[in-house]
């Protein structure tokens, strides 16, 4: 395969993926498996990112919205070299409810694995 066609691939590869992460919250009403290409695309992350053994770091509040108590529950369960921070009460923009932990927080494990 030529160096463009290769290009070509790369570049609709990119566009799909844009086109599912900005048409997500469009269609997040999910019912199991639906809609396909989104459950298929999430999947797939979920699988590299337990295959992963980058540093993670993982930041929700209480209640929250899309990182629901059960959400941390499973990442806590199936992802390695992780580290969790609540950052107590928070549902959608937690760097409006919390700005100042959520940045201590991150500089915090940036300096643990850049140690």
């Amino acid at each position: 395969m030529s160096a463009a066609a290769n290009k070509s691939t790369d570049d609709e590869n990119n566009n799909n993926k844009k086109q599912i992460s900005t048409e997500f919250p469009f269609r997040s009403n999910f019912v199991e498996g639906t809609p396909e290409d989104v459950t298929k695309a999430v999947s797939g992350y979920h699988r590299k990112l337990q295959k992963s053994n980058i540093p993670k770091l993982l930041i929700y509040g209480e209640p929250g919205a899309l990182i629901t108590e059960p959400v941390v529950d499973w990442c806590v369960k199936n992802l390695s070299n992780l580290k969790t921070v609540n950052i107590g009460a928070g549902i959608h923009y937690l760097q409006e409810d919390n700005p100042h932990v959520i940045g201590l927080e991150i500089a915090k494990w940036y300096e643990s694995i850049a140690s």
